[in-house]
């Protein structure tokens, strides 16, 4: 579970190349006021599936967007996948929405614990050890490669 890193909404330019029929008029990225809003990918991925799950936020990274992308994984993927699941190990990243030092990630987690009737442990990265985490390498290294020269 960790989310990458967010990315302005508009036209803005990113490395990489898309094929268009046209030339697409784009800004710096230096100009955020020129935004609509942010993209904020936060992914999910399930390394005994070998499945990653991303959602899409358009405001902040906050521990409820974290736990409400983590029950609707839940609800639509995890539970139909593993009906007799007593548990979930959340791997996280050690730093951002899901880091281990605030309170309000914990808080999330019990109220996750609570809708969905699981336990819930987790374990963090050390900072600056998220190249360990399997997301990173399984899953955020393809979805940035798909999203060169995107335009969100």
């Amino acid at each position: 579970m960790d989310t990458k890193k967010r990315e302005l909404s508009g036209p803005f330019y990113r490395p990489g190349v898309l094929p268009t029929r046209e030339t697409v008029r784009v800004f710096d990225p230096d100009f955020p006021s020129f935004a609509d809003g942010v993209v904020i990918p936060h992914g999910l991925y399930d390394e005994r599936l070998n499945r990653g799950y991303t959602h899409l936020g358009t405001s902040h990274d906050t521990s409820e967007f974290a736990a409400d992308g983590l029950v609707d994984w839940w609800q639509g993927f995890g539970q139909p996948r593993y009906p007799r699941a007593k548990g979930l190990l959340l791997k996280c990243a050690g730093g951002g929405s899901n880091s281990a030092r605030p309170y309000p990630f914990k808080a999330e987690a019990e109220r996750v614990a609570d809708a969905t009737g699981l336990g819930i442990r987790v374990a963090h990265d050390p900072p600056s050890c998220s190249k360990y985490n399997p997301i990173e390498r399984r899953l955020f290294c393809h979805l940035g490669r798909a999203c060169r020269g995107v335009i969100f």
